[in-house]
């Protein structure tokens, strides 16, 4: 028997309507303000076909640890790691970079239209590394809006897949804001009977 189609009200992320996009893109991390994440490796691809019939003879992607998707890496993207570790990649390996979304990125093949994207921010390699000393001082109070973005994340979620999903992205919340959305992420789980 086929399969019928079915419909139903939607009240999740735009990043579900991504799910089944390999590569990680701007929607799948906007509102969540700097996305930290550690490279794993560095991905070398041929031959790759786009969903509108575009095909790549090579590009390169960068794996993070713990996420599903990878991010292709445009010269805009590498320059900053570039800069950073240099150019042999294996210096790359382990590293951890902050992404971001840039809502005025010119449209490839374009002179004028716009569109959003993904960019590394620039690292600051120069700054002391952090010494153990004495106990560390509170941290200052998170902005409203910061936690408000990552909070109304969690109060759209509506299914078990939802919320897996946002778990995954939780260990990118910044670690001041961290006990808070868990435990808002944790409540909306016991809500929809998933604990």
């Amino acid at each position: 028997m086929k399969d019928q189609e079915r419909c139903e009200a939607f009240t999740g992320t735009t990043a579900a309507m991504r799910a089944d996009n390999r590569w990680l893109g701007a929607e799948d991390i906007y509102g969540y303000g700097d996305v930290h994440v550690k490279i794993t490796a560095v991905i070398r691809y041929t031959n790759v076909k786009f969903e509108d019939g575009r095909v790549k003879k090579e590009l390169f992607a960068l794996r993070f640890d713990g996420k599903k998707k990878e991010l292709i890496l445009s010269p805009t993207k590498r320059r900053p790691i570039v800069k950073a570790w240099g150019t042999n990649v294996q210096n790359w390996i382990g590293k951890t970079i902050t992404l971001y979304v840039d809502t005025d990125v010119r449209k490839p093949g374009t002179r004028d239209e716009k569109t959003w994207g993904v960019r590394v921010r620039e690292i600051d390699v120069t700054a002391p590394p952090k010494q153990a000393g004495p106990a560390k001082r509170p941290e200052p109070a998170p902005p409203d809006d910061e936690l408000a973005q990552w909070l109304s994340g969690v109060a759209v979620l509506t299914s078990a897949q939802s919320c897996a999903e946002f778990r995954d992205l939780l260990n990118t919340c910044p670690p001041r804001l961290h006990g808070q959305v868990s435990a808002a992420l944790k409540a909306k789980e016991a809500e929809l009977g998933q604990t």
